[in-house]
């Protein structure tokens, strides 16, 4: 079980979907004076600009510069040079197109901005190297970030509510262990799909908070999945229900700084794990 949990499979983000293109980003020239471009930032909320060796449109990319070493630039009445120790070179600020969720959070909790990049081989163009733009802690809030965090949220519910499935004989076993609130919900959903001749069971009506409680409460199932007591298996999963509801709620920030890019990779890399040990769980059980 170890080994096979050794290498979490994050989902791939198409980071095309979120960037923003470099034609749109705010670029700083060396030498150039900065009032403008500092006061551009602040009215677009840019915490970073690109820095190009000139204002020539073929001008090459040097890298990215905070816009608050910028202000400080401007406020000491000094320009930008190529030398500037703040600027981030190119080759060290990159992510790949195609990178995975968990290394864009983790990329995310080092820095709040990247260039987004891609090296290739190709048969017509032969190598080639791209910079599609930039991405920011802020376009971790983008939708398609939110989707695939909800995807991972979706098959852990599936795989909770299987283990629940595959290991109660009687529904009415695992619906006792929850609270009263959740008895009824669940049981009056149940009875509601029955009359509209739609019977998929309980377990439909049961939430992921649902789901968890039950198997912390039932110590075969808990302890199928690696854990040996009630309260290890509730320190490790108590906050995912949290950012479920969090992902629901397009309004709710996922990302707000660094330690929320680290917070939200942890709990995917959780969710990932749990649902990789139930599933593991439904093969052996299989006759």
């Amino acid at each position: 079980m170890e080994s096979m949990l050794k290498g979490v499979k994050f989902p791939e983000v198409d980071l095309e979907q979120i960037l923003v293109p470099c034609s749109q980003c705010l670029g700083v020239v060396v030498g150039a004076e900065l009032t403008e471009q500092v006061r551009a930032m602040n009215e677009n909320d840019f915490d970073y600009a690109i820095v190009l060796s000139s204002s020539d449109s073929r001008a090459g990319v040097l890298g990215i510069i905070s816009r608050a070493h910028l202000e400080k630039l401007v406020e000491e009445k000094r320009t930008l040079t190529a030398d500037d120790a703040s600027i981030v070179p190119i080759e060290y600020a990159e992510i790949d197109v195609r990178a995975s969720l968990g290394l864009l959070l983790h990329q995310m909790g080092g820095r709040p901005a990247w260039f987004v990049t891609h090296e290739g081989d190709a048969e017509q163009y032969g190598s080639y190297y791209m910079v599609y733009g930039l991405v920011t802690k802020s376009d971790l809030n983008k939708h398609p970030i939110r989707t695939l965090v909800y995807e991972v949220f979706a098959k852990l519910e599936i795989a909770l509510a299987e283990l629940i499935l595959r290991s109660t004989a009687d529904h009415l076993e695992w619906i006792r262990r929850l609270n009263e609130d959740s008895q009824a919900r669940i049981l009056g959903y149940w009875e509601l799909s029955k009359l509209q001749n739609v019977n998929v069971g309980p377990v439909a009506g049961a939430m992921l908070s649902d789901l968890l409680n039950v198997i912390s409460k039932n110590e075969k199932m808990r302890s199928k999945l690696g854990y040996k007591s009630r309260n290890s298996f509730e320190d490790v999963v108590g906050h995912l229900p949290g950012v479920r509801n969090q992902v629901m709620h397009p309004i709710r920030p996922l990302i707000s700084d660094a330690a929320s890019c680290i917070s939200l990779e942890n709990t995917i890399r959780t969710a990932l794990i749990l649902t990789e040990k139930a599933m593991h769980y439904h093969e052996v059980q299989k006759p």
